[in-house]
């Protein structure tokens, strides 16, 4: 009979800290840490935990072994990075999580040119540091490296720590760093996956029109996966297009199924096929899989807790949705977005009046306008729900005013006024500017 493969060792990368001089390099420590969990995630003797749930811990005093055991991981590799001038100096260790102990250490000091290499050295260190201790099999090669110059590099890290704020601004400037990869390296396939991303994400928190974001997101995921067809991201955000643009369910799910056959532990394409695929075709026991697959993948991540509770919301589990909203909060108590679903969920329990509560305090924390649309909506039918016509037809007036607010939102108030015929016409005109939000 075929020998099972040994079970493969569970490492969590920490946040490197940062010890440069100038607060802007926190970018930089930021992107170093993101790059060493894919590189090391290309080993396949290794089960990385991913980037969302190890960077819960960034700044934590707490002690390694307790993080550890709460990321599920047998070993953690923990950092510094200083960077000053032309030169960087990059401190790393590998911990044991069963006793605490050192295991291997190593510092490397480079020009800043030399960067590129730098985690390729480490990904390799920690692999064969890990084959002296526990039987992974040889260490695989370096990675290849991701881009031609470090300037190129050096930008693609400020797209992706920009892109993980999930704000407005933060988009924006996503965008015009993944652009000016592009100019300079125009064979760098995930600057190009990480454009797609963030006019996919754009798109559903109504930042721009469907019209001008969602054929640029498309160009973008073909352009990578034209230069890497193995890119599981890439092909993650062309199903996203083909379901929330083209309304093609089936070629969506095969593109998804692609990418998690690519990458099986690829996390966000696990969230994504379950919320905007699996769940909004009433496969609620799938989408509800596909969801816990990626909180297992990625314990902490903050947008995937929330979504298991939207997962809930829409299979009107409204109690459970509240329950799991509890949960998502007890990671951050101030997201804004785990506090407008847990209105959302108790309006549909008919507690309107503790919905609109929910409603205002989401707003309050709200960083900027991104998905401002969805809780004027969420507050607008509360007030309609309780009686308070004036203030719903107020903010159904305010959500008329937003540049790109979605008419999917202005049926849901129009809904809650008994303007069923106005409801109606903002539903056509949703599904006629294909509106991502119209698919739910």
């Amino acid at each position: 009979p075929k020998q099972a493969p040994p079970p493969r060792i569970a490492v969590a990368v920490l946040p490197f800290l940062n010890l440069s001089p100038d607060l802007e390099s926190a970018y930089f420590c930021d992107g170093l840490t993101e790059e060493l969990v894919y590189v090391l995630s290309k080993n396949p003797a290794l089960r990385v935990v991913a980037r969302a749930s190890s960077f819960q811990f960034k700044g934590s005093a707490q002690d390694v072994r307790i993080i550890g055991r709460k990321l599920g991981a047998q070993y953690l590799v923990d950092g510094t990075v200083r960077r000053s001038g032309g030169e960087v100096r990059v401190t790393v260790g590998l911990v044991s999580v069963s006793d605490g102990c050192q295991i291997w250490a190593e510092r490397y000091d480079r020009g800043i040119a030399g960067i590129l290499e730098v985690q390729d050295e480490i990904a390799h260190a920690i692999a064969t540091a890990l084959s002296a201790t526990v039987a992974t099999g040889a260490p695989t090669a370096p990675a290849r490296h991701p881009a031609k110059d470090l300037a190129a590099y050096d930008l693609y890290l400020k797209g992706r720590f920009f892109w993980n704020q999930r704000t407005e601004e933060g988009f924006e400037r996503a965008v015009h760093c993944y652009e000016q990869v592009i100019l300079r390296d125009a064979e760098f396939a995930r600057a190009y996956a990480g454009l797609a991303e963030t006019y996919v994400l754009m798109m559903m928190h109504n930042l721009e029109a469907p019209a001008a974001l969602m054929p640029k997101a498309r160009t973008a995921a073909l352009a990578a996966l034209s230069i890497d067809p193995e890119l599981a991201s890439a092909r993650s955000s062309l199903a996203a297009v083909r379901m929330l643009f083209d309304r093609d369910p089936q070629g969506a799910e095969t593109e998804w199924q692609r990418a998690l056959r690519i990458d099986p532990e690829y996390a966000t394409a696990w969230h994504w096929y379950a919320i905007f695929c699996l769940s909004p075709q009433g496969r609620t026991q799938e989408a509800l899989e596909a969801i816990q697959q990626a909180e297992r993948l990625d314990p902490f991540s903050i947008p995937i807790a929330n979504d298991v509770g939207f997962v809930l919301y829409f299979a009107r589990h409204y109690e459970e949705a509240v329950e799991q909203c509890r949960k998502t909060l007890s990671l951050n108590p101030h997201f804004y977005r785990a506090i407008y679903l847990t209105g959302l969920a108790l309006a549909g329990e008919a507690r309107y009046a503790e919905a609109v509560e929910h409603g205002l305090k989401a707003r309050a924390l709200m960083p900027g306008k991104a998905f401002l649309s969805q809780v004027l909506a969420a507050l607008g039918s509360g007030y309609a729900n309780l009686g308070q016509r004036e203030a719903a037809v107020a903010t159904l007036e305010e959500l008329r005013k937003l540049p790109f607010g979605s008419p999917v939102d202005l049926a849901v108030v129009q809904a809650a006024l008994g303007a069923r015929d106005e409801a109606f016409a903002s539903l056509r005109a949703a599904v006629e500017q294909r509106r991502g939000w119209v698919v739910f």
